[in-house]
Formats: structure tokens, C-alpha cells, sequence
């Protein structure tokens, strides 16, 4: 009796995701105006839609992500003696990269005139290995026909149905809880950021106004739910280069807890929750979330590969929190308040950029940052840039004290004063940190787990509350 053929399948199987989604996403992000065609293509078949992504795309096997579980098995099976042979419904150029690429596989076929599914890799394997017994592992009710077929039987994270259809099957689950993905994606603890939405009625002294509080805060749920929404967009676009990254690649989309169908339903039902919410406030408001919205979209698809722009988005996307808390409160946003805000926000996204470069000169690696427009040898522009933003920032804080406002808005000025050295000792710590290279890539992140930073900001808000009172 020959050898056992190993059937393996490929999207959702041996990988984490389908290819034809990601590879579809990928075309999409960089070119978004083929979705048209993508469509009349679809309508054509699965066959014309796989060969034209093939012709579109490129895909790189390096970048994707692999079930360990699935690739120990296959070894061992080798190991045994088995042949063992990629059997995918994916394009056959993809199929034969991930063979090449991986070298354990003896065999490996994909669509090429036909759309290799269901039936058609039954037919396959009968002409191929007439003589052969098989083994399969798969995802997909689709494989039915070759499950049918099979000695031996490996279902990967199975519907009930596909359970039910082979119950003396072998199960592969992945440890992944749907609402811990689900929560991680989202990003929570970036809806800290929305507190900025607070400042218009905190420093316009408008505490006891228990109207303008709801409005507040209705706004700054409207913004979590739509930067969430964004954020899964933002990971859909970025899945190849999150992939690469130390931190980036556990995240649910690019780890394949969550399927690329989950995450675009995801992204879809928060931003329809976000906009909903915001048609409840002032109309000024919805053009400002609308703005962030697109210049966000911008950001994500092509804009942060774009050196000096990034950065500039990222400071305006901050400021913009500020501008609708004051849009939805009715409350009027000082230009001292606008013009510091920018340069602080400034300094934090090139800190951002500076300790994502520190990063790689910390791993020994050199070039450039995958999915970004910067260069190692950029540190040394963007560093005093950023430095230079901080202290502006400083600077005009320290100014607006001197101004006319100032003595209207409080009865203590002078306490004021206290503020500056307690940024400046802020921000020099937070440089020396990104020099170090023991900044979280994100500083506004790293600011809510630090407790020095945590004391500062109570001490800034007793300093505030003394000159007022």
C-alpha cells in the first residue's frame, strides 16, 4: 500500500485568514476606487476574482500567519511517512509561495482553470493518487467531498455542522475568547484620549452645568465608538506590517483570533453607533467627527506611509478632540488653548515616530520602519523636532499667563506659574525615555500606565483648581 497522501487546505486552515479577503483588502486599501470592479468580477465567479487579485496583488508568504498547531502536525506526519500536499482553493501562484516558502510539502496544487472547491478537489486527488489513502485537515463545510474521502480526519476550529457531518474527527481548537478579541480590537484604553473632548467645560469653568456634562460625555462616546470602529479598520489595512512587528502581531486581526469578515462587520456596526450617537448633538459637532472621520480613513489607507504628513495628522486628529468638545458643549475654544494644544500633540506623535525607530536600533535592525515613511537615520531631524514642539508648547503656556484672559478666568493667577516647570519635567523625562528606547510606541498610552505621569496630572489639576477658587 503506498504512502498516506496528507491533504492540508490553506485559508483558515494551515493560516489564520482567507487570502482572498486579505488579498482583496489589500487592493482595496491602495486602490479603493477598483471596488467597482471587484464586484461585476465577483459576479463573473470566484475564478475570475482569484485570477485577477493574482495579476493586482503581490503577495508575500513571509507576511502571513501561521497555525503552529497545524504546521507540528504536518511534521509529524512527515515524519511518519506520509505525503503530504497542499490542496488549496486560493490562486495556484499563491499556493506554490507558501510550499516554497515553508518546504515541508511534497505535492501542492491551487486554482488555476478551475476553482480547485468542493467537488473539484475530490476529482483531483482521485486522478492524482487513485491508489492512495488520505488524511484531511480543513475548516470548510466546502471540503465535504474530500472529507468523504478520508481514512483520517482533522477539523480546524469546526461549525457544528462540520462537526456533526464527522463525528469520529480529530479536533484542532485555538485558545481565542471572541469577547477578550473583541475588547482588544476595540481598544478601550485609547478612549482615554476622548477625556480631551472634557477640556472646553473644564477650563471654561462650567462645572455646576449638568446639561452641557451629558452632552460631553454623549460626545466623547460617539468619538470612542468611531476611533474603535477606525482602529479595526486601521488593523485590516495594516495586517502585514503588524504581522512583523514584536507587539503588533498578537493583535486579534493580525494573530487571526478574529477572521478579516469579523472584523469589517466589527468596524462597520461601531462606526454606524458612533454617527448615530452624534446626530444627537449639535450639528457642529457632526461636521467636526465627520472631518476626523475622513482624515482618519486618509491616515489609515495611505496617508501614515507619508513622512512629515503622519505625523502632522496625528497632531491635528488630537486637536480636533478638543474642538468638538467644545462644538458639543456650545462653549468657545480659546486660541491660547488651540495653538498650545497643537505643538503638545506635535511633540507627542514625532515622540511616537522617534520610539518606534529607537526600537529598531534597539533590535539591531536597520532601514526602514515597515508600513511608515521613515528611516533610521530620521531620528536624528525628527528627535530635536519633536524636543523643539514640547518646549514651544511650554512656551505659550507660559505666555497665555501674561494675557488679559487670564486675570478674568481666575482669581489666582499666579499658581499658574506652577504649571511649567511641571511640563517641562514631563517632557524632558519623556525624552530621555525615547532616547533610552523605553518608550511605548504610543506616548499618550504609555502616560496612562505610568504613575509619574498619573502624579503629574493630579498635581496640574490641583494647581488649576487652587487659582480658581
Amino acid at each position: 500500500m503506498p504512502n498516506k497522501i496528507f491533504v492540508v487546505d490553506l485559508d483558515d486552515t494551515l493560516m489564520t485568514s482567507d487570502l482572498l479577503y486579505e488579498q482583496a483588502l489589500l487592493l482595496l486599501f491602495r486602490k479603493p476606487w477598483l471596488i467597482f470592479q471587484l464586484i461585476f468580477l465577483s459576479l463573473d465567479g470566484p475564478l475570475a476574482l482569484k485570477k485577477f487579485l493574482e495579476r493586482n496583488t503581490e503577495f508575500d508568504p513571509k507576511s502571513q500567519n501561521y497555525r503552529l498547531s497545524v504546521l507540528d502536525l504536518i511534521k509529524q506526519r512527515k515524519s511518519q511517512g506520509d505525503q503530504i500536499l497542499l490542496l488549496s482553493a486560493s490562486p495556484h501562484a499563491w499556493v506554490r509561495s507558501v510550499a516554497f516558502h515553508l518546504g515541508v510539502f511534497d505535492h501542492y496544487q491551487g486554482s488555476q482553470e478551475l476553482n480547485m472547491k468542493g467537488p473539484a478537489k475530490a476529482n483531483y486527488l482521485k486522478s492524482q493518487f487513485p491508489s492512495h489513502e488520505f488524511a484531511v485537515i480543513t475548516d470548510s463545510v466546502s471540503d465535504q467531498p474530500i472529507l468523504d474521502m478520508a481514512q483520517e480526519k482533522f477539523l480546524v476550529n469546526p461549525s457544528q455542522s462540520l462537526q456533526q457531518k464527522n463525528p469520529h474527527s480529530q479536533i484542532i481548537s485555538d485558545p481565542h475568547s471572541g469577547v477578550r478579541s473583541l475588547v482588544k480590537l476595540m481598544r478601550p484604553h485609547q478612549w482615554a484620549k476622548n477625556a480631551l473632548l472634557l477640556l472646553p467645560l473644564i477650563l471654561g469653568h462650567q462645572f455646576h452645568r449638568w446639561d452641557l456634562w451629558f452632552f460631553a460625555i454623549l460626545a466623547i462616546l460617539s468619538f470612542s465608538m468611531i476611533a474603535s470602529g477606525i482602529y479595526a479598520l486601521n488593523d485590516l489595512s495594516d495586517l502585514a506590517s503588524d504581522r512583523r512587528h514584536h507587539k503588533k502581531k498578537n493583535r486579534p486581526l493580525a494573530s487571526g483570533a478574529l477572521s478579516i469578515p469579523q472584523g469589517i462587520g466589527i468596524s462597520i456596526t461601531l462606526l454606524l453607533i458612533g454617527f448615530t450617537l452624534a446626530s444627537q448633538l449639535h450639528f457642529d459637532f457632526v461636521v467636526i467627527l465627520g472631518a476626523y472621520f475622513i482624515l482618519n480613513l486618509g491616515y489609515s489607507f495611505s496617508w501614515k506611509r507619508v513622512a512629515s504628513l503622519d505625523i502632522s495628522l496625528l497632531a491635528m486628529m488630537y486637536t480636533l478632540r478638543i474642538l468638538a468638545g467644545g462644538a458639543a458643549t456650545g462653549i468657545a475654544i480659546s486660541p491660547w488653548l488651540l495653538s498650545f494644544s497643537t505643538f503638545l500633540f506635535l511633540g507627542l506623535a514625532i515622540a511616537k515616530r522617534c520610539s518606534e525607530i529607537q526600537n529598531l536600533v534597539s533590535a539591531n535592525k536597520s532601514g526602514q520602519i515597515h508600513g511608515r515613511g521613515y528611516q533610521v537615520q530620521d531620528i536624528f531631524v525628527l528627535q530635536p523636532l519633536g524636543i523643539g514642539a514640547s518646549l514651544l508648547s511650554i512656551l505659550i503656556l507660559s505666555l497665555y499667563m501674561t494675557s488679559t484672559q487670564v486675570a478674568e478666568l481666575y482669581l489666582k493667577p499666579d499658581r499658574l506659574w506652577l504649571l511649567s516647570p511641571l511640563f517641562a519635567f514631563w517632557f524632558v523625562r519623556l525624552w530621555i525615555l525615547v532616547g533610552r528606547g523605553k518608550m511605548d510606541e504610543d506616548p499618550v498610552a504609555f502616560a496612562l500606565k505610568d504613575q509619574l505621569s498619573w502624579g503629574i496630572m493630579v498635581g496640574a489639576s490641583v494647581i488649576l483648581w487652587s487659582a480658581i477658587s
